[in-house]
């Protein structure tokens, strides 16, 4: 089995910096099938003994990019290890301006798990505003939104991502491109972006809630009045007061969660 950790040199051949065996590696790997040798155990051996790979790309991108385009999903456990070894690469572009985000968006598919997505708007949130670089290929400007959104929101999965995108970048919801539509024009967002807009609204109050009470208790404690029985009277008070309220809308939060919930499960298909 060939090793490049000894024998370097050869992957630095001209033909192979021309074309990378690392893409060939990466192909292998996500389009899999049971009898495929190339697993996740071997594209990690590749990139550590030779990690000058995770910076080569071609029209199709990065690795990071390649890793997601194929019949098979990603193993969350090796993007994420490759995302912390070539975290440069997460908001570069492929020939189309898409960025890592744009093709898991892309290539995302009703029965693959939103971990993947999820680590990137997370760790990456910049990816969800960005949008392709106005190529030849794809109109400007498109959102990973759109991509999701071109095929059906009757799946819990792509539901899932749409919720997720929508809660990132809320503005998104207006932002048409000239292939694809404005994303409130479809159908499921539609009905549940109101709902979205209002637990926006309630985590909002919720975080204000919190912040009142610590700094109203900070600054019973710094005064010099914090042992009068007037001012621990108002301290309980308040606290009374702001936790009933907290409770509340707490409550109201839960309600439009459910609310959410049913959409949800009113767009999903049974099959």
């Amino acid at each position: 089995m060939f090793k490049p950790r000894t024998f370097p040199w050869i992957l630095d051949n001209e033909q192979c910096l021309q074309k990378p065996p690392v893409f060939g590696l990466i192909g292998q790997y996500a389009n899999r099938t049971e009898d495929t040798r190339c697993t996740a155990a071997t594209i990690k051996h590749f990139f550590s003994a030779y990690p000058r790979a995770f910076m080569q790309h071609d029209a199709y991108g990065f690795p990071l990019h390649r890793i997601l385009r194929g019949n098979r999903e990603c193993e969350f456990g090796l993007f994420k290890w490759m995302v912390e070894e070539s975290p440069c690469n997460v908001l570069k572009t492929d020939h189309n301006g898409f960025n890592v985000l744009h093709v898991a968006c892309e290539c995302h598919r009703r029965d693959y798990s939103t971990s993947i997505i999820s680590f990137i708007v997370s760790s990456f949130p910049k990816s969800v505003r960005e949008a392709t670089n106005g190529s030849i290929h794809l109109d400007f400007p498109t959102l990973p939104i759109h991509l999701v959104l071109a095929g059906r929101c009757n799946y819990r999965s792509i539901q899932e991502v749409v919720l997720l995108l929508l809660r990132e970048h809320p503005e998104s919801v207006d932002m048409g491109a000239t292939t694809y539509p404005r994303p409130r024009s479809n159908s499921f967002v539609k009905r549940v972006m109101p709902y979205l807009d209002k637990e926006r609204e309630l985590k909002k109050d919720i975080s204000n809630i919190h912040m009142m009470q610590c700094h109203y208790n900070e600054a019973i404690e710094v005064s010099s009045l914090a042992r009068g029985s007037l001012v621990r009277s108002a301290l309980l008070v308040f606290n009374s007061w702001s936790s009933s309220v907290l409770r509340a809308v707490e409550a109201e939060l839960n309600n439009i969660l459910q609310k959410v919930e049913d959409v949800c499960i009113g767009f999903t298909d049974d099959d």
